[in-house]
């Protein structure tokens, strides 16, 4: 049987860490979102870092 991919109820849909707010994923992993004034990451080469999502 498949395991149910839905967050439990007592689960929160968001966490902090310091002063980050990151979201909970349905499996319960946390996600970084870059907002605002948030500067975008770079590779020693100057090259933003892409990222892939594969689901």
């Amino acid at each position: 049987m498949a395991k149910s991919t839905t967050r439990p109820s007592h689960a929160p849909a968001t966490a902090t860490i310091h002063d980050q707010q990151l979201v909970r994923g349905a499996g319960g992993e946390l996600h970084q979102i870059a907002e605002g004034e948030t500067p975008l990451l770079t590779t020693a080469q100057g090259g933003p870092v892409l990222v892939i999502r594969t689901h």
